[in-house]
Formats: C-alpha cells, sequence, structure tokens
C-alpha cells in the first residue's frame, strides 16, 4: 500500500524539512515572525501522525509484523542513535558519565520523543487491533478516551521515572499522538469520498492563512508533545494537515523527496545533533543572524542527507535491524 501512495513519501518529506527548519531555530536562537510560526508549528509534527493512522488503519497488519515493525524499526534504531549521540552531548554540556542518564536517554527513550511517542501509539493500535473490529469510529472513540487520558495524567504532575515526566518512551506523548493517528485513518477511509476540487483547497488554504496570521487567539491547543489539545486547536491542525496532504497530492514525484520520506526516521534523528553542532561551529567565527541560521538548516539537511544515504546502501541494519538476515 505504502509503495503506491507517493504523496506519502511528499509529506513526510517536507515535514521533516520543516523538523529541521524548528530545530535551527531553537539551537540557533534565531527569531522568526509569529505568523510563520502559526502557519507550520500545528502541522509539521500532527502530520507525521496523521499519515502513519493513514497507513496503519489502512493495513492493519497483523500482531507479529507490527510489533517487529515497532522493534525493529523504532526501538532499536532509536536506541543506537542516541547511544551515538549522548557521549558528544554530555561532552558538550561538560557533564560527567552518569548511568542513570544514558539509561534515561537510550533504553527508556528520552532523546528522541517523537519515536517514542510513535512506538507507544503503534502498540497501542496492535491491541486494540486484537479485536478484529473493522469499524473505524471504533478506534475514534478508543483514540479519544487515550489521548484524554494523557492530557490527565500530563495536568496531574505524575512522575513515573526519575525527574523526567515523559519516561519510559514518552508514553503521555505516545497516548496523546493517537487521536491525529485515528484521524488520518478517517481520513484514509473516506479519501474517495473527500476528493476535494481545486478552488476549494484553495479555499481552505485561504481560511488556514488568514486565521494563522490575524486571529490566531481562537485556535486553542493543539500540541501532542504538550499533552495539551483543545477542540478548536484540534479542529485547526487537522485542517492544515488535510491542506498540506492535499498539496502533496498534486506535487510531482520527486527523487530527493521520496528519498528523505522513506527515511524520515533517520533523518529525524539527525535533526537535533547536526544544527547544534553547525551552531556551535558557526557560533566561533560570527553572531547568528538570517545567513547563520539559514546556513545552519541547509548545512544540517544536505549532512543528514548524505549521511542517510551512506547508512541506507551500506549500514542498512541500522535503519531496520532484520536486514541482517
Amino acid at each position: 500500500m505504502e509503495k503506491e501512495i507517493g504523496w506519502i513519501d511528499a509529506v513526510r518529506a517536507l515535514c521533516i524539512l520543516m523538523v529541521f527548519f524548528a530545530h535551527s531555530v531553537e539551537i540557533s536562537g534565531q527569531g522568526i515572525p509569529d505568523w510563520l510560526y502559526r502557519l507550520y508549528d500545528p502541522v509539521y509534527v500532527n502530520a507525521f501522525f496523521f499519515v502513519s493512522g493513514y497507513l496503519l488503519l489502512g493495513k492493519r497488519p497483523s500482531a507479529s509484523k507490527l510489533s517487529g515493525n515497532i522493534l525493529f524499526r523504532l526501538v532499536i534504531p532509536s536506541v543506537i542513535f542516541a547511544t551515538i549521540e549522548f557521549f558528544p552531548k554530555m561532552l558538550l554540556r561538560g557533564n560527567g558519565f552518569s548511568l542513570s542518564a544514558f539509561m534515561a536517554d537510550t533504553l527508556l527513550g528520552g532523546t528522541y520523543w517523537f519515536v517514542s511517542a510513535l512506538a507507544v501509539a503503534q502498540l497501542l493500535f496492535m491491541l486494540l487491533f486484537l479485536t478484529k473490529i473493522r469499524n473505524i469510529w471504533f478506534y475514534v472513540v478508543c483514540s479519544v478516551v487515550l489521548a484524554t487520558a494523557g492530557m490527565l495524567i500530563e495536568a496531574s504532575g505524575v512522575v513515573l521515572i526519575g525527574e523526567n515526566d515523559c519516561l519510559p518512551w514518552s508514553y503521555k506523548q505516545g497516548l496523546v499522538c493517537t487521536l491525529y493517528m485515528a484521524a488520518g485513518g478517517v481520513y484514509q477511509r473516506y479519501e474517495k469520498n473527500l476528493s476535494l476540487p481545486a478552488w476549494l483547497l484553495v479555499l481552505l488554504i485561504l481560511v488556514y492563512l488568514a486565521g494563522s496570521i490575524w486571529n490566531p487567539e481562537f485556535i486553542g491547543g493543539y500540541s501532542a508533545y504538550r499533552c495539551y489539545i483543545t477542540r478548536m486547536g484540534f479542529v485547526w491542525s487537522i485542517l492544515g494537515t488535510v491542506c498540506f496532504v492535499e498539496i502533496c497530492k498534486r506535487l510531482p514525484r520527486m527523487r530527493a523527496l521520496t528519498f528523505v520520506g522513506r527515511n524520515s526516521i533517520l533523518f529525524y534523528m539527525m535533526s537535533g545533533a547536526l544544527p547544534t553542532v553547525f551552531a556551535a561551529l558557526l557560533g566561533r567565527w560570527t553572531a547568528v543572524n538570517v545567513f547563520t541560521f539559514l546556513l545552519i538548516f541547509i548545512l544540517s539537511v544536505a549532512v543528514a542527507y548524505s549521511l542517510s544515504a551512506l547508512i541506507v546502501k551500506y549500514l542498512p541494519f541500522i535503519k531496520d535491524f532484520r536486514a541482517l538476515k
């Protein structure tokens, strides 16, 4: 199914570019206009969960296959990259080695919240698939219950392990993001009936642009990361995500976007480390400005692309340990 849906690669690729952009903004300290932030922030992470739900609820893989995908494509690569990143990160921060910090960042999934949350959410859907229920609205109702539970746990301030309230494996975010995954499943179920004519897509885009730029107060919460989603915030994020998906469906197939999309997890795991490295290096010679910020972004994406190409060609087991067979 996934190979037949080229726009999935475009969505993932453009989202990962926005992730690099957002991380470059945060790490470099370069300010951007509020309206620009409001345009991409409701979409760029939630669209990942949306298309993941689209594929997962469309294919509904067996428990053995899905558990294998979670372990070999998400958990093990996350642990490998987190281990590689841990020691340089400690050196840059001037911290000594701490076994508890190492365990939290690696085996407990503390480094990459998105991958951790996605693994938890897919595990939850795997358990729901055991019911053999096919009705998409069963999964919508379950996702509302799960997301509500995640937000209530966040509001209560419960900490299960250590001082990081996201451990283990960003479980609260995993509960909350099932809501966006279920929305992707609804889109997949009614996709043929939801085909938007060009004029309606343009109208929806204009509504999203206008609301984001001129009237942001009514949007509300939409963040799976912060475990805070309001009804209006969810609707607004879905509006932006559907517009984004429909735009991607109309894009021509591009080899570079296809490669990035199909290896988006690899790119994501480098999206924090590379901007950090380039910001530190460039900071030695020049102050942060728009030019250096863009340079950080471009260099980070270029190096991530090169490293991902090398991994796919020479070390494919890092992406999926089943390649060792």
